[in-house]
């Protein structure tokens, strides 16, 4: 798939409308490093595939707001680029004091917390450590296995991004288009955000 047929599809979707819902949460002043490798567009390119994943995997809205929600905020407590697994930790707590998580059902803003919190860790340890929070285990997983391969599409920005690692088969589909969306200066362009 190239990026101008996962446009298309993201507007046939309504992943388009998704994304633009929550573009405008992204906020320079959240991030250590706004224009940094892991800042504000980074956060977008992460929300544009969370969306487009979501879509595509016939999640339901609370599901679609569940997994913005984490692509916007995912990121907001690092302090540096390297490998940092306990970034995620530090992001839900900055999100929490700050008050930006607007999801008022308690399970689902306890799912947002467990994909901000373990999206940076190994899968096997995240889906051991579900049982710490206030969630249905198996939802939980399935929505950390899309948010993950959203994030991890973004990895080709560091030349990084290996296919075989992404968990979801319409993930691999969207390698070239995250190859693609990585050239585009402004995400926003892409369905005229500001």
């Amino acid at each position: 798939m190239n990026l101008r047929s996962a446009l298309s599809l993201a507007r046939d979707n309504r992943a388009e409308a998704g994304y633009i819902k929550k573009a405008h949460c992204i906020q320079p002043g959240y991030f250590h490093r706004p224009q940094g490798i892991h800042g504000i567009n980074h956060t977008k390119r992460v929300l544009f595939f969370a969306a487009l994943l979501a879509s595509l995997e016939k999640l339901d809205e609370p599901e679609k707001n569940i997994i913005s929600t984490a692509a916007v905020y995912h990121d907001i407590g690092r302090t540096r680029d390297g490998v940092d697994h306990t970034h995620g930790y530090a992001s839900f707590m900055k999100a929490k004091a700050m008050d930006l998580i607007k999801i008022t059902i308690t399970e689902d803003y306890d799912v947002v917390k467990y994909l901000i919190e373990t999206h940076c860790i190994d899968d096997k340890e995240a889906f051991k450590l579900v049982r710490q929070y206030a969630v249905e285990p198996e939802r939980a997983k399935r929505l950390l296995m899309v948010f993950k391969d959203a994030d991890g599409l973004d990895r080709v920005r560091i030349n990084d991004l290996d296919p075989r690692m992404l968990r979801l088969p319409r993930s691999r589909q969207l390698v070239q288009v995250a190859e693609e969306l990585l050239l585009i200066t402004d995400v926003n362009t892409l369905f005229s955000v500001s």
